[in-house]
């Protein structure tokens, strides 16, 4: 009798995890659509070497215009 009562108490506590979840679940399936539809740019920036850089600096090599260098 006791291992029903576990079973039953863990299957009720699963599925309050389960409706807690769920709830979280809708609540940003609405909240980021609304935020989405407020941002038009979100900047990711990328640090390398101590600056701040618009894309990763792991991409450098697929990069077609490479910029000047900073000494002449």
């Amino acid at each position: 009798m006791r291992g029903k009562a576990v079973i039953k108490e863990g299957l009720k506590s699963l599925g309050a995890l389960l409706v807690i979840f769920s709830i979280f679940e809708a609540l940003l399936r609405v909240v980021y659509p609304i935020r989405n539809s407020t941002v038009d740019y979100v900047p990711l920036p990328y640090m390398s070497a101590g600056d701040y850089e618009p894309s990763p600096p792991w991409l450098d090599h697929r990069r077609l215009i490479k910029s000047a260098p900073d000494d002449p």
